[in-house]
């Protein structure tokens, strides 16, 4: 692949940027897919909670791939993952706050 020049911005720049965009929101969607057939009920803010949660991973999981010098394909992958996994992974840490602490239930009152 040629050098990009950095001083000719086009489309051709923006490219791994948007791919990241529209890999990060079909994770979202899958993700959240999980959890209404799941049982959850479906709800809109949830929905875009979920989607900034998982695009911000993806957008920072592509700047570090960047960063690291992970070629394109498996750029794709990892942000895939990760954007996938982004509430989850979340869910997963404060679970594990809340056992390390010896919290029950964050805002039950006790």
């Amino acid at each position: 692949m040629p050098e990009k020049d950095p001083n000719n911005w086009n489309v051709a720049h923006m490219w791994p940027w948007c791919l990241t965009l529209g890999i990060s929101i079909a994770a979202t969607v899958a993700q959240y897919a999980q959890k209404v057939r799941a049982g959850e009920q479906f709800l809109w803010r949830s929905l875009l909670m979920d989607g900034s949660i998982c695009i911000f991973v993806g957008l920072v999981t592509h700047m570090i791939c960047v960063a690291s010098g992970i070629d394109e394909a498996w750029r794709s992958v990892i942000v895939a993952i990760n954007a996938h996994m982004g509430t989850r992974a979340a869910m997963q840490w404060e679970r594990l706050r809340d056992r390390v602490l010896g919290i029950e239930s964050i805002g039950d009152g006790k």
